[in-house]
């Protein structure tokens, strides 16, 4: 029981990015801004991302995002607490918004990762409720 309890502290600091060799000196990508608004996930030249709504989900969520450069691989991957991949989108360049239907998903906490080419940028938590 304790070593499951390590392995999902682990996974949730692996999640939101923590590293133990992480310093305040870090330098940040300047072309990267997290945190714009509250409801902007990730904004960079050329992405726009919005927050996921509604969090808490029931039947769906729903992703708005920019990207102004065709070539670029902008995809969102949903996981649940143990790490398992439940679902994996792309998001493309000629669209707006993107429509998750969570039926699938049993209630409880899952993690979502925003992931630009092949770099995952963000990880954020989605409570999904019936």
């Amino acid at each position: 029981m304790l070593k499951k309890f390590f392995i999902l502290v682990g996974f949730i600091a692996l999640c939101s990015g923590f590293t133990p060799y992480q310093t305040e000196s870090a330098e940040r990508d300047p072309n990267i801004n997290l945190g714009l608004t509250d409801n902007d996930l990730f904004e960079a030249e050329g992405i726009k991302i919005g927050d996921i709504y509604p969090n808490p989900a029931e039947r769906f969520i729903e992703l708005k995002y920019t990207i102004s450069d065709p070539g670029t691989r902008v995809k969102i991957l949903f996981h649940n607490v143990l790490g398992v991949r439940m679902a994996e989108h792309s998001l493309d360049a000629g669209k707006s918004s993107l429509l998750v239907s969570t039926e699938k998903f049993i209630p409880g906490i899952y993690f979502y990762t925003l992931n630009v080419n092949d770099q995952n940028v963000i990880t954020k938590k989605l409570v999904v409720k019936k």
